[in-house]
């Protein structure tokens, strides 16, 4: 069996792994090494299932082996490898029917601690601000865009700023010395042609290691809480 043969299932497994639900978002956060170990391992696994079908074919259908190597392939187990890589390029659309990406990420960010990813997910789900302090000292409030978990382990994320301040030094204490919601509206609402600026042209690209604490925020709980502790 010639090492090109051994490489095309590992070619399946790792198309299988970067299109199932279930390990794409965990195969795109690992290292190279990881990358190819589990490929192969994946491929492994597609090989010998493609092995005991064409063993099975075999067996049952002799006629079948025999048109392949008389009108493809001559080459020993060639038809198991490219059923081992037709598996692994036709199985992940057909498990994905029967799986949730969404599930299978917030079970990856649960497993791996990665409770930023999980709140910023939650404030999309129930459509509230996130409150977002910096390592400068920067905090923003806003709407977050984009879904809380990224394919890579340092991504970005991107919120529509509705106020912005910073954290006492001492205290740490949130102080807003910004508001950008009348000006949004301002601006949006005075924009009739098509292709004009909309909210998300105000985005802020932040780079989820910049980021020290993040938490749900509520404008009018801010404000009771506010007044209670002057």
């Amino acid at each position: 069996m010639g090492l090109g043969l051994l490489l095309i299932p590992a070619l399946g497994g790792y198309w299988f792994l970067t299109r199932y639900h279930l390990t794409r978002d965990s195969l795109h956060r690992a290292n190279g090494y990881h990358v190819v170990l589990r490929s192969a391992i994946a491929g492994l696994v597609l090989f010998l299932i493609a092995r005991l079908t064409t063993t099975a074919v075999a067996l049952c259908w002799p006629e079948v082996g025999q048109h392949w190597r008389k009108f493809l392939f001559s080459i020993d187990y060639s038809g198991t490898s490219t059923l081992s890589v037709a598996l692994g390029f036709g199985a992940p659309y057909l498990l994905n029917l029967f799986t949730n990406r969404n599930r299978a990420q917030r079970e990856l960010a649960q497993h791996q601690g990665n409770l930023i990813e999980l709140l910023i997910d939650e404030a999309l789900d129930r459509k509230m601000f996130i409150e977002i302090s910096l390592s400068n000292g920067k905090s923003y409030i806003g709407t977050p865009l984009m879904n809380g978990f990224p394919s890579r382990e340092y991504a970005d994320i991107a919120i529509v700023p509705a106020f912005s301040g910073y954290r006492d030094k001492e205290t740490q204490e949130l102080c807003i010395s910004a508001s950008y919601m009348p000006a949004l509206s301002a601006i949006i609402g005075s924009r009739t042609d098509p292709g004009t600026l909309d909210a998300e042209d105000f985005r802020v690209i932040i780079p989820m290691r910049e980021i020290l604490t993040a938490r749900l925020f509520d404008p009018e709980a801010y404000i009771q809480l506010k007044q209670g502790a002057d």
